[in-house]
């Protein structure tokens, strides 16, 4: 008799719609079940993309097995007594297995057994979803209320046969309907066993075929009219779900009122700044809420991504080669350059686009050996249960010599996204270490900690990185830390020493000046003009203390290692007209070499660069009518324009979103500005025609680097854009000069690894940024850092200069 009421042994058959952490959550839960659970079978839908069959694969491995499509699941072919039907997603309490088969064993005449179900929201909201009666008219009431997981006596599921394909999202109705004509009963127990997330179910195009096919079976006995309201049930969702478009309107028409909401709300952060006022008052912190619960992304940047992006910066020159980072390459191509090879993405959320490779961190052997020489794992591992296991298989699948770059917090908002029991660490720095260690030696490790009191406060608060100062950032303090980052090598397999990291020297062996107008200006609000005076003495300084070299060769010789102490590159963007009048002379009179990057549409039109204009009209001299009205993005924008100051406002905004937009945008702008200042004709600086720029290239020392077709800011273009933007503007310049355009300056210093490679697979020899800083020997000549030099800073130069570089006397 206790033998007979011994739970069954157990096979769990997880249908996977869609790859997902959710998947992960139903086999960790199934893990804990203990030893009644003696089999899993993964059933991937037909149509299951590669990428997550691979990553299925990898999953598998001793009792865990995979297949596809849940007609092709043999019952007669299960070890267990007892089958549990689940969805990726479900998530079993402990003792589940054993409750459910124990209640099995103990009636003979059960077909199966479902539980009440406890709903988690993300709000923290839990619901307590109780069955109904597991009966023929309670299944066939309310079909999408039945439950959809229950563990089933094998023997009865080899009396009526397998699930049957074509009644998706129904056919375990169908089955539990079949097991009950059969003369099986079933039982619903009544504590929370299974916990469900909300989640959209899509229940496809033939979801209203398949309810009638169900109706139709099971409802022969009462007529037609049953089926009919079965019928008519599925139309009156199908009838919600037809406000889905209207719904959307609505969500645009409130996403173009945020965007007019946004636009006043930068306006008055302007005036406060301008004003010296704070947009935080830290003096009252007697509240239980955070000024946001949204991590500060409702304000702008998180805290902690101003950290996670100054840690990556700070070992960009790793990014090198195939490079792997989690959920989306936005670090990557945000500072990695021409040196990059190749980007993966990996996720274990099918439904994630940008994913190039789906996997379970934990265990992914789908992932050769040594497929990487960096991988990115920022704030990841403290959503993983298994820390441990995601390091070691990083340090598998990176090459010899290879680098994982990862961070971890110290202090966080609990990730709601993953739910409350998705978010599982917090560490100290011993403990970030103790971590690693179980992966990395000690030697092959470098921790680095980041914040302070205030910024740890901040993050918690949910205030954004502008509502800081940068000393307020700057100071790190060893008891407060809010996240670690730490950069782990990967030795040589059978090199009993760490693989010695290539250092970038601490004085850089050279630098890059950022110029662009040399002249007098009156309207210079983007101080881009710095007078000849001023420049002359600079190269003066520079002949006499720095070594001056060509760009060209100033990256050549970077790159074989052979800058000399104090080598300086002199470069100016845009190639005003007043180059050849101001700019060139005074470098030929010091015996300086200069690059002159041209914007290769600009020199054919002649016409004054977009900023130049906007500037003009709406900052120079004259009236102006009191409001101007912008039509853009389908939206109508009003701004006030009857004073300096909220025309300075005015300009400052449109300036922000011209410089993400595409040409057409900005030609729409300055066409409704010109009629709104009455249409006069604009006195701003044009740039160098083509026969300008060819006697500037003919000029000794002189040479012309390419800085775009349009002057458009290129990671916010599509990629046929940016390939027109880089490949289009170095054919254009060639072709105008009869020379070889071997350099190149991304317009607003916008880069990213993806532009980059395609400035390297233009054929250019070297690429600038505006990123500030000095070259070093490990600098990416695809992505080479430059000192902008403008009125503000010009005097002092020297000692600017001095910091990335050593004046040779």
């Amino acid at each position: 008799m206790s033998e007979a009421k011994s739970p069954l042994s157990t096979t769990a058959v997880v249908r996977v719609r869609s790859l997902g952490h959710g998947l992960l959550e139903t086999l960790d839960s199934l893990e804990r079940q203990g030893p009644g659970l003696c089999e899993q079978v993964l059933v991937a839908d037909a149509g299951c993309e590669p990428r997550a069959l691979a990553a299925l694969r990898g999953l598998c491995s001793g009792r865990r097995s995979l297949t596809s499509g849940q007609e092709n699941v043999r019952w007669s072919e299960l070890r267990g007594d007892a089958v549990l039907l689940l969805d990726a997603g479900d998530v079993l309490e402990t003792g589940f297995v054993e409750i459910t088969s124990s209640a099995l064993a103990a009636n003979p005449s059960l077909g199966f057994v479902a539980t009440a179900v406890r709903r988690e929201w993300l709000s923290g909201r839990d619901e307590l979803v109780a069955l109904g009666p597991l009966d023929a008219p309670g299944l066939l009431a309310d079909p999408w209320r039945a439950p959809r997981a229950a563990l089933c006596r094998r023997e009865a599921l080899l009396a009526v046969g397998p699930l049957e394909s074509g009644l998706d999202p129904f056919e375990r109705i169908d089955l539990w309907l079949r097991l009950l004509g059969a003369g099986w009963t079933a039982a619903a127990l009544p504590d929370p066993l299974l916990i469900q997330r909300p989640r959209r179910v899509n229940a496809g195009p033939d979801a209203a075929a398949s309810l009638e096919a169900l109706a139709r079976r099971h409802l022969a006995h009462s007529g037609l009219a049953g089926a009919q309201i079965l019928i008519e049930s599925q139309r009156r969702l199908q009838a919600a779900g037809e406000q889905y478009p209207s719904l959307l309107q609505r969500r645009d028409r409130a996403l173009v009122e945020i965007e007019r909401l946004d636009t006043e709300i930068a306006a008055f952060r302007s005036e406060l700044r301008q004003h010296g006022v704070s947009g935080v008052d830290f003096g009252e912190l007697r509240r239980t809420a955070p000024v946001s619960r949204e991590w500060g992304e409702d304000r702008g940047q998180p805290i902690d991504r101003f950290y996670i992006g100054a840690f990556v910066n700070a070992h960009r020159t790793d990014l090198r080669g195939t490079v792997l980072e989690v959920q989306e390459p936005d670090l990557v191509e945000r500072y990695g350059g021409g040196e990059i090879e190749h980007i993966d993405v990996v996720d274990i959320e099918a439904d994630n686009a940008r994913a190039t490779v789906l996997a379970d961190l934990r265990r992914a052997p789908h992932i050769p050996d040594a497929s990487y020489d960096c991988f990115l794992l920022t704030q990841t591992l403290h959503v993983i249960d298994d820390v441990g296991a995601v390091l070691r298989e990083a340090r598998r699948i990176l090459r010899p010599g290879g680098v994982l770059l990862a961070t971890f917090p110290a202090v966080s908002r609990v990730c709601l996204e993953y739910g409350r029991e998705g978010d599982y660490w917090r560490a100290t720095e011993a403990g970030v270490r103790e971590l690693f260690r179980s992966a990395f030696p000690d030697a092959d490790l470098e921790i680095e900690r980041f914040g302070n009191l205030l910024t740890t406060v901040a993050f918690l608060e949910g205030l954004a990185c502008h509502e800081l100062d940068a000393a307020e950032f700057a100071a790190s303090d060893p008891w407060y830390p809010l996240l670690f980052g730490v950069r782990a090598t990967r030795r040589a397999d059978g090199d009993p020493r760490s693989r010695p990291r290539i250092e970038v020297a601490s004085s850089p062996a050279g630098a890059i000046l950022l110029y662009h107008r040399v002249a007098e200006a009156e309207l210079d609000p983007h101080r881009l003009a710095l007078p000849p005076a001023v420049f002359s003495a600079q190269m003066q300084e520079l002949a006499r203390r720095w070594v001056p070299l060509p760009l060209t060769e100033f990256a050549s010789r970077c790159r074989a290692g052979t800058l000399p102490r104090g080598a300086v590159a002199v470069t100016l963007d845009d190639a005003y007209a007043d180059a050849l009048e101001y700019a060139s002379p005074i470098l030929h009179a010091a015996g300086v070499p200069a690059t002159f990057f041209a914007v290769a549409n600009a020199c054919r039109a002649e016409e004054p660069f977009w900023w130049d204009a906007l500037a003009e009209r709406l900052l120079g001299p004259g009236e102006r009518p009191a409001e101007l009205v912008v039509r853009l993005d389908g939206g109508e924008h009003r701004f006030p324009t009857d004073s300096t100051e909220s025309r300075r406002v005015t300009h400052d905004v449109l300036h922000r979103r011209l410089v993400a937009g595409a040409r057409a945008d900005r030609d729409t702008v300055l066409a409704q500005l010109e009629a709104w200042a009455g249409g006069r004709t604009l006195a701003a600086p044009r740039p160098l025609g083509a026969e300008g720029l060819r006697a500037l290239a003919a000029r000794p020392g002189h040479t012309i680097g390419a800085h775009g077709l349009e002057h458009l800011a290129l990671c916010q273009q599509p990629a046929e854009v940016q390939e027109r933007e880089i490949a289009g503007s170095k054919r254009a310049l060639e072709s105008l000069l009869g020379v070889e355009v071997r350099d190149f300056s991304y317009p607003y210093g916008d880069v990213s690894a993806s532009a980059a490679r395609r400035v390297r697979a233009a054929g250019f020899a070297a690429a600038v940024s505006c990123d500030a800083g000095g070259v070093g020997e490990r600098s990416d000549c695809w992505r080479l850092p430059r000192l902008e030099i403008h009125r503000a800073n010009a005097e002092h130069f020297a000692s600017l200069l001095a910091a990335l570089s050593t004046p040779t006397g």
